[in-house]
């Protein structure tokens, strides 16, 4: 039977996979963002149970309840985004050890895999 991850395992995936590529400066805010909103928001869900109502609310936790500014909120949002085309991206692949790089989107970031992950 396969392990069911819960979104925060595939965060730590893609953050694994990806911070080597990134500059410092740029690894930084992705870490601080995804352990501090994204995480404690979405970490304990599996991928079936993020729906569009829970990221609209999430939305508005971070624009209402959390103050932070439209910029901020959209940047997280990509993260966001990332973090989810990553996992999803995880599912379709049935032996994802033997994937070497491939782009994740559009800002250059790409998903390395080995099996060390």
């Amino acid at each position: 039977m396969t392990k069911k991850f819960n979104f925060s395992e595939y965060c730590d995936n893609w953050f694994l996979s990806n911070s080597s590529r990134l500059k410092p400066s740029s690894c930084a805010k992705y870490y601080v963002n995804i352990e501090k909103h994204i995480k404690p928001y979405f970490g304990a869900e599996q991928l079936c149970g993020i729906t569009s109502e829970k990221v609209d609310e999430f939305t508005r936790t971070l624009i209402y309840e959390k103050k932070l500014s439209v910029k901020t909120t959209r940047d997280i949002l990509v993260y966001f985004s990332s973090l989810l085309y990553f996992s999803l991206f995880l599912l379709s692949v049935p032996d994802y050890n033997s994937v070497q790089t491939v782009p994740v989107d559009a800002h250059g970031l790409y998903l390395y895999l080995s099996p060390e992950i």
